[in-house]
């Protein structure tokens, strides 16, 4: 009796779960908004994160600029409507104020919860706010020097590839990468372009890491059913906190916070690392406040239990955040702006006059390299044939709101995607060919290009990724000649499209 009873049980719950199934992929047809069907138990998930870019530029060709997918069992809105990216990113920003979350157990970790692109509403507000300051335009100038210095080895690189002979230049400017960005962040000298066999602990971390394989069967079950990740990453939190489960990050972790230890007995430095420090909050003994710490001082002191300084776990988080982003986007970035020029030699001869006039005999300084307005026109036209992060600008309503006719729904996400915006020919004239002149004539829709995001929540290291590649091109064009005869071959992991191999050829200019 007892044993039939528990299987009419597992039967009543299979039943329950196949109709909540089967009524949550309803969710685009009730709104009458059209879509591809979803599997029944992944969604749209494997699609997505086997191409994302092909799966939504074939479904915006059979759907239109709006359709309704499902991110494992989540439902989100994809748009490509310039109208809807301006209200969502922008005039009502107070409702579309949090991302979404896009990955399994991306909160299954102390310190990856402090990331600021994973934070929400008012604890968002406040990292950001103590965050800017970091990349102000003032801290950007003092940076000029540091990158300038790592320019010049990757430079000296070059010069030992000036033969006329094809090399895959990708790896030359992922060492330059992280060369600039632990100079710049944590003011260390990796000299990973001087010593490219050394044995990094940080380029170890950093492979461990944009390396790792995102197409594990965990994955896909924690994409998929929304209830398995959050007990998951219940389970996980405590284990990674305790150290007895491992996690992709520990590595990285740990050589921060070894960083940021030995950085609060040194003397200030100008670097993004002192701006973390200078915000960090310590309690009266001298140490460094915890999460939990900070928190109850706050109740103590204001009766709030959001603090007005940075915690230990923010300063670690923040440095890791900003040195994956500039690794992976500024680095990607630069070398397909090599790829362009050097397919291009009339845009790369242009530019190289236009540096030439404006730094011949003068030490580049901050104001120079950004205002070029030729330069400046030749990135933002690579970013656009090649953004690296393709699947970021995304928002969940927070109430129930209506744009342009649609109601949208609050929990609702919404994903702008970055590549199919910058290919779409009602936006761009021939889409797929290189031309900076659209930028120097300045006739397009702001909201139909988003290499950065738009609004209060955009990329906060923007600034800093157009003067590191402003200021290499500046530097390495003048004295070579960039060719490129091979198209790159591209692939997609997760958000990111990077180059598998780009190769070029060099020649020096004579003086």
């Amino acid at each position: 009796m007892f044993t039939a009873a528990l299987f009419f049980v597992f039967v009543a719950l299979i039943v329950k779960f196949l109709q909540q199934r089967w009524i949550r992929f309803q969710y685009f047809k009730r709104m009458g908004i059209p879509g591809p069907q979803p599997h029944f138990l992944w969604g749209h998930y494997r699609e997505l994160r086997e191409n994302h870019v092909l799966w939504e530029e074939r479904w915006k060709a059979q759907y239109g600029k709006t359709f309704g997918v499902f991110w494992g069992d989540k439902p989100f809105l994809i748009t490509s409507d310039p109208v809807m990216a301006k209200q969502v990113l922008v005039r009502q920003f107070s409702n579309f104020v949090n991302r979404a979350e896009q990955f399994a157990l991306e909160r299954a970790h102390p310190i990856v919860q402090h990331v600021v692109a994973l934070e929400k509403d008012e604890h968002w507000k406040r990292t950001r706010l103590l965050l800017s300051p970091a990349f102000s335009v003032a801290k950007m100038k003092n940076m000029i020097s540091m990158i300038e210095k790592c320019v010049d080895e990757f430079e000296s690189n070059l010069r030992k590839r000036a033969s006329g002979k094809q090399f895959d230049v990708y790896p030359l400017i992922k060492r330059l990468s992280i060369d600039n960005i632990c100079g710049i962040i944590f003011g260390i000298e990796t000299k990973l372009q001087e010593n490219p066999e050394e044995d990094s602990v940080f380029l170890r971390a950093t492979l461990k890491v944009f390396e790792a394989d995102p197409h594990g069967l965990l994955d896909l079950i924690c994409n998929s059913f929304t209830s398995v990740n959050n007990f998951l990453s219940s389970i996980l939190y405590l284990l990674q906190y305790l150290r007895i489960v491992p996690h992709v990050l520990n590595d990285m972790i740990d050589e921060v916070e070894n960083i940021v230890k030995a950085r609060r007995k040194s003397p200030p430095r100008k670097d993004l690392m002192q701006s973390l420090l200078d915000h960090q909050q310590i309690s009266s003994d001298g140490a460094p406040l915890k999460a939990t710490d900070a928190a109850e001082d706050q109740k103590a002191s204001f009766g709030k239990t959001i603090s007005a300084r940075l915690t230990n776990e923010e300063v670690v988080a923040s440095a890791i955040v900003m040195f994956a982003a500039g690794y992976e986007t500024t680095g990607t970035a630069t070398a397909f702006t090599f790829k362009c020029l050097g397919s291009h030699p009339d845009i790369q001869r242009r530019l190289r006059r236009e540096i030439n006039d404006a730094t011949r005999g003068k030490p580049l300084s901050y104001d120079t390299v950004m205002s070029l307005p030729y330069l400046d026109a030749v990135i933002r036209e690579s970013l656009r044939l090649y953004p690296p992060l393709t699947n970021m600008i995304h928002r969940v309503a927070s109430q129930d709101t209506e744009i342009n006719g649609l109601k949208i729904p609050a929990g609702l996400s919404i994903l702008f995607p970055t590549k199919v915006m910058h290919s779409d020919e009602d936006f761009w004239e021939d889409p797929n060919r290189f031309d900076p002149e659209r930028f120097l004539k300045k006739n397009y829709d702001a909201f139909t290009y988003q290499p950065f995001g738009d609004g209060p929540r955009n990329c906060l290291g923007m600034r800093f990724a157009l003067l590191t590649m402003k200021l290499t091109l500046c530097k390495i064009l003048p004295k070579f000649e960039v060719v490129a005869t091979e198209e790159p071959v591209v692939e997609v992991v997760r958000i990111v499209c990077r180059p598998a191999q780009l190769n070029i050829s060099v020649e020096e200019i004579a003086p």
